[in-house]
């Protein structure tokens, strides 16, 4: 099967309407890594479980940090998430929004991911029913007509998350979002290279499969409790999902941009056409 024709990476395109992320599935990464700090103006898919002490839904994320080098995960098998919420913002205040939820039908995880290493950390949730786009409830467009890996280099995205402030500090429940700058994945290489656990983590390197991000100055990144979420860019009067939120070596320091599933490969996006629709 093969993906939709090429075009200008430099014009607006139609990307929603049955060649976007399809309305009942949802992208998604499976490990749990990193944070920052305006409220969100943009919209994100919250993963949830049900709570049996506290008969609520709950935001789902197992933290077992090694220096957030990359081995927090959310084990699917050992606590799968059961519903994805739709149209959150403030999880402490149910009047704040109109939200939705939907139970999870299906979790399909990209085939090369390997748990002991940090490439292809990316899986697919297919919901049990098909959503209702509302104003408060819209897709991202994926990026089928900007593949071009390297074309975001010196770009800004915008990532969201309801994790961590600040290492070690509190989750947010309110949805908060920060503006990156997308460097060459060669400089996270770079930067993660002198780490003791590199080799076993990323043994074929940091490469294209990867994008790198976050700030000269430090104090802008994701946090823990942020993975999954995404990282989207704005062009054209829409916002299309450029990575997937995925590792770092703690948060906001200057010497590690954070690391996030590229999705703007030619594999991923095979993998996600192929599967979903």
């Amino acid at each position: 099967m093969s993906l939709p024709n090429d075009r200008d990476d430099h014009s607006c395109y139609k990307c929603c309407q049955r060649q976007g992320i399809s309305l009942n599935h949802a992208v998604v990464r499976k490990t749990d890594m990193k944070h920052v700090r305006n409220r969100a103006r943009i919209a994100e898919v919250a993963i949830l479980v049900a709570s049996k002490d506290r008969q609520a839904l709950t935001i789902s994320c197992r933290e077992e940090c090694e220096g957030r080098q990359g081995h927090s995960e959310l084990h699917l098998g050992a606590r799968n998430p059961d519903v994805v919420r739709l149209g959150e913002h403030d999880y402490d205040d149910p009047s704040e929004t109109t939200h939705e939820d939907y139970a999870i039908s299906q979790t399909v995880v990209y085939p090369h991911y390997v748990p002991e290493q940090a490439y292809h950390d990316l899986a697919l949730i297919k919901l049990d029913r098909k959503v209702q786009i509302k104003d408060f409830i819209r897709p991202v467009c994926l990026p089928w007509n900007q593949r071009n890996p390297s074309r975001l280099v010196n770009s800004g995205v915008t990532v969201t998350g309801w994790g961590r402030t600040q290492s070690g500090g509190r989750r947010s429940s309110t949805l908060q979002e920060v503006e990156l700058k997308v460097f060459p994945s060669s400089r996270c290489h770079v930067q993660y290279k002198e780490l003791v656990f590199f080799n076993r983590v990323w043994p074929s390197g940091i490469a294209g499969e990867t994008m790198c991000a976050g700030t000269t100055t430090g104090g802008k990144d994701a946090c823990q409790g942020d993975s999954g979420g995404p990282a989207v860019h704005h062009e054209c009067k829409r916002y299309t999902l450029a990575g997937v939120i995925s590792k770092g070596y703690d948060c906001g320091l200057r010497d590690f941009a954070g690391l996030y599933v590229n999705v703007r490969q030619r594999f991923y996006l095979q993998w996600i056409k192929e599967t979903a629709f």
